[in-house]
């Protein structure tokens, strides 16, 4: 992490730059991007650091953690996350800050978010062992930050939804029949064009 004072937007720069040449250009390389859309890709990929700058001064942030990895069980079940970033807030205790480069959702997919966050809290307070007030999305598109305030409610409940999830991953291995559950989300997916749900 680079010291407070040099985290600029002309550090950034500078390092976006070194960190394309050295790694990037040749990861994005599979792609096939046309010369236009690789332009477009450098440019809203750069968009999201500027939006950064204008939610906080990164001079102002000190991290007590970055691309945190943890781990946990819930009941047999293993869990496993990566945080993006976490400081202690005025009062000692920590705030969770994960980077999204997509679109805020939209209130009816909110719970969806909330739950990846109740996940990270939970990960945090077991591991660590240290309080956490608060868990935020920032949203790098748009520059909008979203925060919930987990209470020990919404972690017993996340436990809950996890243990009956891995109960059915254990019952269709078991079984080998795992249920097709389909969503907007299945247009994404690779396998539609073979899956028994979408079949006519």
């Amino acid at each position: 992490m680079e010291p407070a004072e040099e985290r600029t937007l002309a550090t950034a720069r500078r390092l976006s730059a070194k960190l394309w040449a050295e790694k990037w250009e040749q990861e994005v390389e599979v792609l096939g991007l046309s010369d236009e859309n690789l332009h477009k890709f450098r440019w809203q990929s750069w968009w999201c650091i500027e939006a950064l700058w204008a939610m906080e001064d990164p001079r102002s942030m000190e991290f007590a953690g970055i691309e945190k990895k943890l781990e946990m069980k819930v009941g047999d079940a293993k869990l496993l996350g990566i945080v993006d970033r976490y400081h202690h807030d005025e009062n000692g205790k920590i705030v969770i800050g994960d980077y999204k480069t997509g679109k805020k959702p939209r209130a009816k997919y909110e719970e969806e978010k909330r739950f990846q966050l109740t996940v990270y809290v939970d990960l945090i307070q077991s591991t660590l062992d240290e309080s956490v007030s608060a868990a935020e999305l920032l949203y790098l598109k748009e520059g909008v930050r979203w925060t919930i305030h987990p209470t020990e409610e919404d972690v017993l409940k996340m436990r809950e939804v996890v243990m009956n999830v891995w109960s059915e991953i254990k019952t269709g291995c078991a079984t080998g029949t795992f249920e097709a559950r389909p969503t907007i989300l299945c247009d994404w997916c690779n396998y539609k064009s073979f899956c028994p749900a979408h079949e006519r």
